[in-house]
């Protein structure tokens, strides 16, 4: 947790009690229920307060917590999203998911496993995968490839992923998971073929925190 260079990282109680003990020279500053700073400490780490949350940061930034976070005043956070032109992405009423690492880019296979923590063996090794991507006419591609059944799917690398996107007109794509938890539900019915134990498709679905859900738009 917090273990870029210079990064301010927002925690509340729905994360847990209480925050990790954070990198050397990281500042903490403690925040109540209305946004009055309560409390500073270095390195971070600790119970946080009732209905409040914190604020951790590193480098320049634990250096402006200690300049402007003062105990008995409010501090207003806010946020922002931009791409990569540095142009504000608008995120109000939408989802943001986390994922990596990048497969396509510009058309190109382009491949950052190292700057996401993927190992190159990881990266060359065939493995159920699921797919984002996005062609040029702005279609959103979702797309599952099995592995890991001897005989009825082997997977695929990141390299082979990424070609498969392209060959259905990715100019964009990313990989969102892999493994048991690459599964794709189509009305209700399970597609393709998990990879965890289980007799039938609807038996090897892993159970998993989130999901991709596509519905119709309402009606007006």
């Amino acid at each position: 947790m917090c273990t870029d260079q210079d990064e301010l990282v927002e925690f509340t109680t729905e994360w847990g009690a209480s925050t990790a003990v954070g990198v050397p020279g990281s500042v903490e500053a403690l925040l109540d229920a209305r946004s009055t700073v309560i409390g500073l400490r270095s390195p971070a780490g600790g119970p946080l307060p009732q209905d409040g949350r914190s604020l951790i940061g590193t480098g320049s930034a634990a250096h402006w917590l200690r300049e402007n976070a003062r105990t008995g005043h409010g501090l207003t956070v806010s946020a922002t999203v931009a791409d990569r032109e540095g142009r504000e992405v608008p995120i109000e009423g939408a989802s943001v998911l986390g994922a990596g690492p990048a497969l396509v880019r510009s058309g190109r296979i382009m491949i950052n496993a190292a700057a996401n923590g993927v190992s190159a063996g990881a990266s060359g090794t065939r493995a159920p995968r699921t797919v984002a991507g996005i062609r040029a006419d702005g279609a959103l591609l979702l797309v599952v490839l099995d592995g890991r059944r001897p005989g009825v799917s082997e997977g695929a690398t990141l390299t082979e992923a990424a070609r498969e996107v392209l060959a259905l007109g990715a100019v964009e794509a990313m990989n969102l998971d892999g493994g048991g938890s690459s599964t794709m539900v189509v009305r209700d019915r399970v597609r393709n073929s998990p990879s965890d134990p289980g007799r039938t498709d609807e038996d090897r679905q892993r159970e998993v925190s989130n999901a991709i859900v596509v519905v119709p738009e309402p009606l007006r």
